[in-house]
């Protein structure tokens, strides 16, 4: 209920205005007792006409009395300035205009017609009473003043004479002025007599028009009290200055109070319950301040506690003081009632739909959510940012088109319809929903909010999941069989029919015994329940008999099901042969314990044994051996029959060793051609211990000299054996291995095919040479190699080139031989990084000496090591170092030797060729000393023979050294290449050579290998 101040606080002072002012200021609407607008005009346009009659006599009765003329002239203004105010609408300036002008006018009219003898001095009163009706009391008050005045002022001057005397007026022009006021006189008595006519009949009319609208005043009266009835809406009036509340008959049933009752705020105040009388105090205060009042409390009456709405409006005085107030009172009672109901039916319906887990959500038609209910949150956290919002917009993007099909469906039928669909929750997750939707129609049927009542199933779709998951588990490839608490078994599945090849029917009802096997005793099942009592769960591999009474291995898991009061109900076994994984098993076992072409043990079983062997014989005091074997030339045979035959070869080798030995003792392949014999308790004194291992090692070299069948083949092969004794006292095993490799290395020095024992000398050798190497790689770094230089010669003396030889000037040693150095960079592999300074070096000095004058045909020799010659680069590497030292490849020779043929000979072929078409000789080394096939040497693009001084060294006292050295030039001349001799250091050594047609020479005889700067003063020389 709205509360304000009074438009009306004190009524306005009525201003001066003329008494035709219209109402609310439209000059249309004059009040009901001033002149209509039309007698005005009357009056206006009678006055005009009068005048002009008046002003046109005066002008052609007395033309001599021109002043007499200003009297009409001025009326004639007056009623043209009264019409034209008129016409504009401005009513109260005609008013004045008219009155004031007449006056004005006549006043001029008396001056000039004699005064207070004129006979217009009439007029004055007329003209009085017309401007207190038109213009009001103070119009009046003023033109009487003024007259008054006047006519004052006129006496005196008559009794002073100062009047100028007035010409007579024609009668003629009288008796016409009179005749026009007396018509115009009877034209306004009978327009005046019309008009009131008029206003009596409207003041008839009009209090017919009261009669009928105080009527209907009382039967709209009848109807808001019965409006009042029926709405349960009293009104009261309360007058603050008597105290006094009127009240209507409504208010008064509301109240319980007699109908027409008055009564007071006190009295009110009491009807109020205890408990709302303070905010009543608040609201009232703040209404008395204009402040809203609208309150709902509750009134206590005969009929007991009413709750009521009540309203009011305060007005206010002039002085700003609360005057009185007009308020309404509505019996709420029913409508607080099914608030209350409302509520509780609301609480109700909200304790049941999250008791039941549904979610209940109201859809406008389009989807929005209007509504959903508290249970929501569990999806979407705080419920109040759903309403108003796309309910599609949360389903999962995969179903969200079929949802939105199936809702637009609802629409359309009528009908509603379950779905299942998927939901985004906003942390991510996913749930499963079933949706069934209701419609609900408008009065005319027509669908207005979709019902939605979803269920979240996401929990029931993870358990059907879990289901099938278990289904398809339960019958895998895994055996499996459930029994009860007294072990019958209930259920089995297809895998363990499989495996033990018990039908379903053949094993439900029995118990597991019926797959003992019998190779277990009591303990061992009685463990296995211990551990099902204490664990709940038992697992472990167990023999099992088969239907077919095939017994076989399985892996056995058991877990014991409690319900839940921790009481075991079922037993769910597991089982799974392992035929094949122990198969397996052994089988993985021989590939990494055993050699797969022997089938003796291999490195990692013989260090196994031999490291449990060297433990016992420290704990019993007992000797024990090694013998390192390995097959002489074995290589060789590989490379001539093949390595298929080799493999024949090593597969009887490893049967006659396992023959020589006792079955304690093992026998082992380390890989290729390597066995080692470990033996055992061989006597607690070491030469007990020696003297057995020789006559094992003798009767091992007897039994492998034996001719071996390989096929078509019979061959021959003897062994080097290494032997090393341990007691296990402070034996190393790799230690131990090392020393019986260098026992075998020493057989192998001794000329093959016999056996050595462990000497500590060995062991300083093998220092040496790890020094040695040590100090090799250091070499590199260090720069300590340099080359030297011997002559090659003609048979006439002239120089035709020269060998580069590597030299190592060691910076504590001296100056080391190549016969120490070269095999060990050999085995190392820094042979590579080594040979190719040295042909990077020899290109370099080789571009120095062919610029000389005489020296351009000038060749050097450079000798190439077998690891060098198989880099698939070497070609490339070669002509790098001539072009980077811009050197002519006619000027170098590289030598190779007879033992470079053995291996891969068509990829040297093609190597040498690819160098020799870029112009890069080549010289066969130490020709004569291997094993070199002449099908391969006619092959060779090679452009010389070099004699090995191993030949020209006893050429003079042997025979067969002459025969070889003269057969190898005569090879040479028959290939048409070149052939020099090296060694040579005599004079005679040098003319049998030219006898036999060698005409090149290389040798002490010359001059010995010289540094660069001697082999400068040489060439100087010659």
């Amino acid at each position: 209920m709205a509360v304000s101040k009074s438009a009306s606080r004190a009524e306005e002072n009525r201003s001066p205005a003329p008494a035709t002012a219209p109402v609310g200021g439209d000059d249309d609407q004059p009040l009901y007792w001033a002149p209509s607008i039309a007698f005005l005009k009357y009056t206006g346009w009678a006055i005009l006409l009068t005048a002009c009659g008046v002003l046109a006599t005066i002008l052609l009765l007395i033309p001599e009395q021109p002043l007499r003329s200003l009297g009409p002239a001025a009326l004639i203004v007056v009623a043209a300035a009264t019409l034209r105010f008129l016409a504009v609408g401005n009513l109260r300036a005609s008013l004045a205009v008219l009155v004031w002008g007449t006056w004005l006018a006549v006043v001029g009219i008396t001056l000039s017609y004699g005064g207070l003898r004129g006979s217009l001095v009439i007029l004055y009163p007329l003209l009085i009473i017309t401007g207190g009706w038109l213009l009001g009391g103070w119009a009046a008050l003023a033109l009487a003043t003024l007259t008054g005045v006047l006519v004052s002022a006129l006496l005196l001057a008559e009794l002073l004479h100062w009047l100028p005397p007035q010409p007579p007026t024609p009668a003629m022009m009288l008796a016409l002025i009179q005749l026009a006021a007396i018509v115009v006189a009877l034209l306004l008595i009978r327009f005046l007599r019309r008009a009131y006519q008029r206003r009596i009949a409207d003041v008839r009319r009009l209090g017919q028009d009261l009669e009928q609208r105080s009527a209907e005043l009382l039967a709209n009266a009848a109807e808001l009290r019965r409006a009042q009835r029926v709405a349960h809406v009293g009104s009261w009036i309360y007058d603050l200055s008597s105290g006094t509340i009127r009240l209507s008959a409504e208010a008064c049933r509301i109240f319980g109070v007699p109908e027409g009752s008055t009564g007071s705020l006190a009295g009110f105040m009491k009807l109020v319950h205890p408990d709302d009388r303070g905010s009543l105090q608040q609201y009232t205060e703040a209404a008395l301040r204009g402040e809203p009042f609208d309150s709902e409390l509750r009134i206590i009456t005969d009929g007991g506690v009413r709750w009521v709405a009540q309203r009011a409006e305060v007005e206010f005085g002039a002085d700003g003081r609360a005057v009185r107030s007009l308020g309404t009172t509505q019996d709420i009672t029913e409508r607080k009632e099914l608030e209350a109901s409302l509520r509780e039916q609301k609480e109700f319906f909200q304790l049941i739909s999250e008791s039941i887990g549904e979610h209940i959500a109201v859809l406008d038609l389009q989807g929005r959510r209007l509504y959903n209910s508290p249970s929501y949150r569990q999806f979407f956290g705080d419920t109040s940012e759903l309403p108003g919002t796309d309910s599609f917009a949360d389903i999962h993007p995969d179903d969200r088109e079929r949802v939105q099909e199936v809702f637009r469906q609802t629409v359309r039928s009528g009908a509603g319809q379950a779905i299942e669909y998927r939901l985004l929750r906003r942390d991510g997750g996913v749930r499963h929903m079933h949706s069934v939707g209701r419609v609900i129609r408008d009065q005319q049927g027509q669908p207005r909010r979709i019902v939605v009542v979803s269920h979240d199933i996401t929990d029931r779709r993870q358990a059907e999941q879990w289901e099938r998951i278990a289904a398809t588990a339960f019958e895998s490839e895994q055996g499996m069989f459930i029994t009860d608490a007294d072990g019958i078994i209930l259920r089995v599945n297809q895998a363990f029919t499989t495996i033990t090849g018990y039908s379903a029917a053949e094993a439900v009802g029995q118990t597991p015994r019926l797959l003992r096997s019998g190779r277990h005793d009591a303990l061992f099942y009685a463990a296995m329940r211990e551990s099902l009592a204490r664990t709940g769960a038992w697992q472990g591999e167990i023999w099992n008999r088969r239907k077919n009474d095939e017994i076989y291995p399985e892996w056995l898991t058991i877990s014991a099901v409690n319900d839940s009061h921790g009481r075991v109900t079922h037993y769910v076994s597991m089982l799974t042969d392992i035929t094949l994984r122990k198969a397996t098993q052994e089988e993985i076992k021989q590939l990494a314990f055993y050699d797969a072409l022997t089938s003796l043990p291999n490195r990692r079983l013989l260090h196994d044994r031999l490291r449990i062997a060297m433990a016992a014989s420290a704990r019993r005091n007992r000797q024990g051996a090694l013998l390192f074997i390995d097959l002489d030339n074995f290589k060789t045979l590989n490379d001539t029959l093949g390595h298929q035959k080799g493999d024949l070869l090593l597969q009887q080798v490893a049967r006659r060793l396992s023959d020589c030995v006792r079955e304690r003792d093992t026998v082992a392949r380390l890989g290729g051609d390597e066995f080692v014999v470990m033996l055992e308790d061989l006597g607690a004194r070491k030469e007990d211990a020696a003297s057995q291992c020789r006559i094992v090692g003798e009767k091992i070299l007897a039994v492998l000299n034996r001719p071996y069948d390989l096929g078509e083949h019979e061959y021959h092969n003897t062994p080097s054996v290494g032997v090393t004794l341990f007691d296990g006292q402070q034996d190393d095993i790799d230690e131990l291995m090392k020393r019986a490799d260098l026992a075998m290395y020493e057989a192998k020095a001794m000329g093959r095919n016999t056996l050595r024992f462990f000497d500590p000398r060995m062991q300083a050798v093998v220092s040496a040479r790890a020094a040695l190497e040590r100090d090799l790689r250091q070499a590199l770094q260090a720069g300590e190699f340099f080359l030297c230089y011997q002559p090659q010669v003609g048979l006439d003396g002239r120089l035709l080139g020269a060998e580069a030889l590597l030299r190592w000037q060691h910076a504590q040693r001296g100056l080391v031989s190549p016969g120490e150095f070269i095999p060990i960079a050999e085995e190392t592999g820094l042979i590579l990084p080594l040979g190719q300074w040295v042909l990077q070096t020899a290109c370099a000095q080789i571009a120095v000496w062919s610029a000389r004058a005489g020296l351009s045909q000038f060749s050097l020799s450079v000798n190439v090591s077998a690891r060098q010659l198989r880099q698939p680069n070497f070609v490339d590497q070669v002509l790098a170092a001539l072009d980077a030292a811009g050197a002519s490849p006619r000027n170098l020779k590289l030598e190779l030797t007879e033992s470079m043929l053995l291996d891969n000979v068509q990829d040297i072929i093609a190597k040498m060729a690819a160098l020799k078409a870029r112009g890069v000789g080549f010289s066969l080394d130490d020709f004569g000393t291997g094993y070199s096939s002449l099908s391969y040497l006619k092959r060779l693009p090679l452009d010389q023979l070099k004699i090995d001084q191993s030949f020209v060294r006893d050429l003079l006292s042997d025979a067969n050294d002459e025969a070889i050295a003269r057969t190898v030039v005569a090879l040479a001349h028959s290939l048409g290449l070149e052939v020099i001799a090296e060694g040579v250091e005599t004079v005679a050594q040098r003319d049998v050579l030219a006898g036999h047609g060698c005409h090149a020479y290389q040798g002490y005889l010359f001059s010995r290998p010289l540094p660069l700067a001697d082999f400068e003063a040489f060439l100087e020389r010659h």
